[in-house]
């Protein structure tokens, strides 16, 4: 897929979902009667609570598998659905480190435990895997835009030690721009790109999508969160 719907050829573009537990149970009749030709779910849970300077507590989910993974790839795969996965990344955990990046190896060796437990020994799915990057700079965090392309940089570092794929990134257009594009950095800008900016149009052909910092394409574009009700 290209920057806009324009200079996409539509009769190759694919629908798919993402899934997590919260959408448990998922009716996989209804998503093969809605014409979805592939899922994208949660490995891990967020770490949405409360900021007390040094790491979230009260967290829901925190670094712990989703409850629904094993079950989704089992169903997909029971239907010849392609089913991918995304780690949802916890970076504030060690921004005190020093530039070690200490959390971003360790959650990127745990993703790399949780694919291979799914799907087995260096394997990954049918879609690329994704590291979803959902943390900006405010006063509350003060993640800098320096620290956050370190940390992205040091996961794919490691998870690509483990698992011989390209890991890819999953992030929102807001995100993007409030860690300043992540500096244009080009290891960043090559990974492939899975963005998130919300149209809530049942018909996403309506609207172009925006172009992405410094990245050429995207390759998959989030256009709504309830868009298809799994």
């Amino acid at each position: 897929f290209g920057k806009t719907w324009s200079n996409v050829d539509k009769s190759k573009h694919l629908f798919g979902v993402d899934i997590s537990s919260y959408q448990s149970p998922v009716s996989w009749s209804k998503l093969s009667k809605q014409g979805i030709k592939y899922v994208i779910c949660r490995a891990i849970g967020s770490s949405h609570g409360t900021w007390n300077g040094t790491t979230f507590v009260d967290g829901e989910g925190k670094l712990n598998m989703d409850s629904s993974l094993f079950s989704y790839v089992t169903n997909a795969r029971a239907r010849n659905i392609p089913v991918g996965t995304y780690y949802f990344a916890t970076p504030l955990l060690d921004m005190s480190d020093n530039g070690s990046f200490t959390s971003a190896v360790q959650q990127a060796t745990h993703y790399a435990d949780i694919l291979e437990a799914v799907f087995g020994k260096f394997q990954f799915g049918d879609i690329y895997p994704f590291v979803d990057f959902e943390n900006y700079n405010d006063a509350q965090t003060k993640l800098t835009s320096d620290y956050a392309v370190g940390w992205i940089k040091k996961f794919k570092e490691v998870f690509e030690a483990r698992i011989p794929t390209r890991l890819g990134l999953y992030t929102g257009y807001y995100f993007v721009q409030a860690l300043n594009d992540f500096n244009d950095d080009p290891v960043i800008t090559k990974m492939p790109l899975w963005i998130a900016n919300y149209t809530y149009r049942d018909n996403p052909y309506e609207n172009k999508m925006i172009q992405v910092g410094q990245w050429e394409v995207w390759i998959m574009w989030q256009y709504g969160d309830n868009v298809i009700n799994p």
